[in-house]
C-alpha cells in the first residue's frame, strides 16, 4: 500500500491522512504481485473498487468490428466503454510496440471494438495493427491513486502470447511480464497488484510475434477514502482548530 511521503506528493497533508485512514496499517516496502486467476486477484486486490467495465452496454452497437481513433475513455462522445468504471481511465493505441517508453499513438483508426468478430466473442477494445510494432495503453489519472489492475487479456486468435509491462504514475517501469496467456473468448485472465508507495499510472499489452490484442473486463481498484475515514479526518482537523484558538 502507498506510505505516507508518496501521498504527500499527490494530495498534501490533509487528503494524505484521509487516505491513511481509509487504508489502515500500511507498509513502505515496495512491492508488485501477478495473477491469471480472476478469484485470487479479487481477493488480493488492494483499495476500493472503481468498478468493472465489461464494454457491452454502450452505444455503439457492436457486431463485427468498429474502427475508432483514440483515445477512449468514459468521458468520450462515442466509446466502448458502458458506465462501468468511474474513474478516469483512457485506452489507446501505441506504435511503440511492447513495453513502450511512452504513448506514442496513431494518427487514426488505432483501436478496433470487436464483438462477435473471428475468434473475440464478447465485446472488447484492441489496437488495430498486425505489426509487432503496436500494442495497447491503459492509461490512469495519478489522482485516482490506482492499486490495482485486471482484465482479459484477448487476441483475435485462438490462443496466443501478450507481454504486459506495468508502469508507475512517472512511467518507470513497475514490472514487465512475457508470455502471458491471451484468447479470443475471453477465458484468460492477467492482474497485477502494485504497494509500497506506487501507483499504476499505465499498462501496456502487446502480442508477442505482431498481431492484434486487448482487453476485456477491466477492473479498478484505488486509494479512494471511505466515508468513514473522512469523518475521522474532519474530527482530526476540528481538534487541530480547537489547539490553534487555545493558543
Amino acid at each position: 500500500m502507498p506510505c505516507l511521503p508518496a501521498l504527500f506528493r499527490c494530495y498534501g497533508f490533509a487528503a494524505a491522512i484521509v487516505a491513511l485512514l481509509a487504508m489502515g496499517p500500511a507498509s513502505c516496502l515496495a512491492s508488485i504481485q501477478t495473477y491469471i486467476d480472476a478469484s485470487a486477484f479479487d481477493a488480493a486486490a488492494q483499495g476500493l473498487l472503481y468498478g468493472m467495465e465489461d464494454f457491452e452496454n454502450n452505444s455503439l452497437g457492436v457486431t463485427g468490428a468498429v474502427l475508432m481513433d483514440g483515445p477512449l475513455s468514459p468521458s468520450s462522445t462515442e466509446s466502448p466503454f458502458g458506465g462501468g468504471i468511474g474513474v478516469p481511465v483512457a485506452i489507446q493505441d501505441n506504435q511503440g510496440g511492447a513495453g513502450a517508453a511512452t504513448p506514442d499513438p496513431s494518427p487514426a483508426a488505432g483501436l478496433a471494438v470487436l464483438k462477435n468478430f473471428a475468434w473475440v466473442t464478447s465485446t472488447a477494445v484492441l489496437f488495430n495493427s498486425n505489426s509487432s510494432n503496436y500494442s495497447l495503453d491503459l492509461i490512469f489519472e495519478p489522482s485516482s491513486l490506482v492499486l490495482s489492475v485486471g482484465f482479459d487479456t484477448i487476441v483475435n486468435a485462438s490462443a496466443d502470447l501478450v507481454t504486459v509491462t506495468v508502469f508507475d504514475t512517472s512511467n518507470a517501469v513497475l514490472g514487465s511480464y512475457t508470455g502471458v496467456d491471451a484468447a479470443g473468448n475471453g477465458t484468460e485472465f492477467f492482474g497485477v497488484v502494485v504497494g509500497g508507495g506506487d501507483y499504476i499510472g499505465r499498462i501496456n499489452i502487446a502480442r508477442e510475434g505482431g498481431g492484434i490484442a486487448g482487453v476485456d473486463d477491466l477492473s479498478v481498484y484505488g486509494a479512494t477514502p471511505e466515508p468513514a475515514a473522512i469523518l475521522v479526518w474532519a474530527g482530526m482537523m476540528g481538534v487541530v482548530a480547537s489547539l490553534r484558538r487555545g493558543r
